[in-house]
């Protein structure tokens, strides 16, 4: 099964979680396709805005490793966890507080 339909899967088993749709968006911001990525990321906006607690971000997000974007959410991550307040981490998911989305998808290359 393509990766793109696994996220897609996990997305909508979890409706509250954000890391799947978060790498669900990364990956359809690859593809061009601008109807879905525009649902996705309305979508990603609305589970981020609702994050009340860090379970409800608590998985891996593209992109792994040290890429700048994935070192500012290990920062935050840190932050929401001493001071027991998830929505500076949950912000972290937005796009534009990621620089785009199309740079997470950079730095997967």
């Amino acid at each position: 099964m393509p990766a793109l339909q696994l996220w897609q899967r996990a997305a909508a088993a979890a409706p509250e979680y954000v890391p799947a749709l978060a790498n669900l968006a990364t990956l359809l911001a690859g593809d061009g396709s601008g109807t879905r990525t525009t649902t996705v990321r309305t979508e990603l906006e609305r589970r981020i805005a609702g994050a009340g607690s860090l379970l409800a971000l608590d998985g891996p997000v593209l992109p792994l490793g040290y890429a700048a974007v994935a070192v500012d959410r290990s920062a935050a991550l840190q932050q929401a966890i001493r001071t027991g307040n998830p929505a500076h981490y949950a912000r972290t998911f937005a796009p534009s507080q990621a620089g785009s989305t199309a740079a997470v998808s950079a730095a997967l290359a």
